[in-house]
């Protein structure tokens, strides 16, 4: 099904004025315009998601549906109360954990180069947090009841995402010359390299057109592993996963559990076999969020916030 929406995405990008990138015209020169396609894209949004429920994977039925902002949507009316109905669809085949503890830690995040990266936190496999900070490496218990200079105990993590031969991801492109988007990235030397494809369809009109709506996507890293580049691309996995991911990685130390920060939704943490979604009783909050990990045993997560490092803890009794 996931094939069959990205070929219908792609033929719309090539037949329709709409689109933004349209290659065929008619006889005259003028564009062919498709006129309203809500209904098709709502169409082709929802049998992705039934799809994808049906398989026993809502995380992807999330994110199908955030993709589905990337397309023609209709009015702002209709297309609000297509989203809101798939939304609730979606999220009621989840499991649900709720906040009940956001942790501060005293000391502070060490400052990030622009552009993907890894967090500059990360959970040790006895379950204490690890925080870079500019004066070394903290390590902090996840309810706050210590955090001292663990610079002796373990090394510090470059945070840049890099292959084992030094090429290094500097961004991503939502190209309109081609119809995936793309990572960015340069060889050991610096130089650029040519952009890599993913499997995900560009955002049409997306960037391709003046005055346009279209909100990037947060790029949130796993690894450069040997056989690609895996990260998120909002709430969407691509890549292939590490069975032994970095530090700083949004995938969990042992390989187990990954997590995304999805807006006005919730944490999602996504194992293999099963999909939680962490909820907060602010609902704003997830937005928020960023450079998150989770740990071993996914019962501690923690994300950076304005600047400051937070350990977020739900409720034990659920998930």
């Amino acid at each position: 099904m996931a094939e069959g929406v990205a070929t219908a995405r792609r033929l719309y990008s090539t037949l329709c004025a709409e689109s933004g990138v349209a290659r065929i015209s008619l006889d005259n020169g003028a564009e062919l315009g498709c006129g309203d396609l809500a209904a098709a894209f709502q169409a082709l949004t929802q049998a992705r998601i039934n799809a994808e429920l049906a398989g026993g994977h809502p995380e992807r039925a999330l994110a199908a549906l955030e993709q589905h902002a990337w397309f023609p949507s209709g009015a702002k009316a209709e297309a609000d109360r297509f989203l809101k109905a798939q939304l609730a669809l979606v999220t009621s085949k989840i499991i649900k954990r709720r906040v009940i503890k956001l942790v501060p830690l005293k000391s502070q995040p060490r400052r990030l180069e622009p552009g993907p990266h890894l967090s500059p936190l990360s959970f040790h496999a006895d379950g204490s947090l690890l925080l870079l900070s500019p004066e070394g490496l903290v390590r902090a218990a996840p309810d706050g009841r210590f955090e001292y200079d663990a610079s002796r105990e373990v090394d510090a993590w470059n945070t840049t995402v890099a292959s084992s031969t030094g090429e290094q991801l500097r961004g991503v492109a939502f190209p309109c010359d081609r119809s995936e988007v793309s990572w960015l990235a340069s060889d050991a030397g610096g130089s650029v390299l040519p952009p890599i494809p993913t499997a995900l369809v560009a955002p049409r009109p997306g960037v391709c057109r003046a005055g346009g709506a279209f909100v990037l996507p947060r790029i949130t890293p796993i690894a450069w592993t040997p056989d690609g580049i895996s990260a998120f691309v909002g709430s969407s996995q691509l890549g292939p996963l590490p069975a032994h991911p970095p530090m700083g990685s949004a995938l969990s130390p042992n390989g187990r559990f990954s997590i995304v920060a999805v807006a006005e939704s919730g944490l999602l943490v996504s194992a293999s076999d099963k999909a939680t979604l962490w909820v907060f009783d602010d609902s704003s909050l997830p937005s928020k969020l960023e450079d998150c990990v989770v740990s071993n045993n996914a019962q501690a997560a923690a994300c950076l916030m304005a600047g400051h490092a937070y350990v977020i803890l739900p409720d034990p009794k659920t998930g």
